[in-house]
C-alpha cells in the first residue's frame, strides 16, 4: 500500500488519509497476474491515424516585422520590449 501512496504523491493527487486503498492494492496484485504472452505493445489503442494537413506554400511579404511590431505596445531596436520578471545577481 506504500507504493500506492508513493505514487499518488508523485504525480500529485491527494489521498485522504482515511481513505480504504487496499481495494486498489488487490486490483493491482490481480492485474500483474494477467498472462500478456504474445500480445504487442501499443502506443494507443486508436486505430486510425490523425489526417495531415498539407504544406502549402503562399506569398507573404519578406519582411513583416515592422508591422507585427506596430501592434505591440513597446517595441525597441526591433525586439517586443516586455517588464523585467526577475532581479539580475
Amino acid at each position: 500500500m506504500l507504493d500506492i501512496k508513493k505514487f499518488a504523491h508523485m504525480i500529485r493527487i491527494d489521498v485522504p488519509a482515511d481513505m480504504d486503498i487496499s481495494v486498489i492494492d488487490q486490483w493491482r496484485e490481480e492485474m500483474r497476474g494477467v498472462n500478456t504472452d504474445g500480445i504487442e505493445p501499443m502506443f494507443t489503442p486508436a486505430e486510425h491515424a490523425a489526417p495531415l494537413r498539407t504544406d502549402t506554400v503562399i506569398e507573404s511579404e519578406n519582411n513583416i516585422r515592422d508591422k507585427v511590431l506596430a501592434n505591440a505596445p513597446d517595441a525597441q531596436n526591433g525586439y517586443f520590449a516586455v517588464p523585467k520578471v526577475m532581479d539580475g545577481e
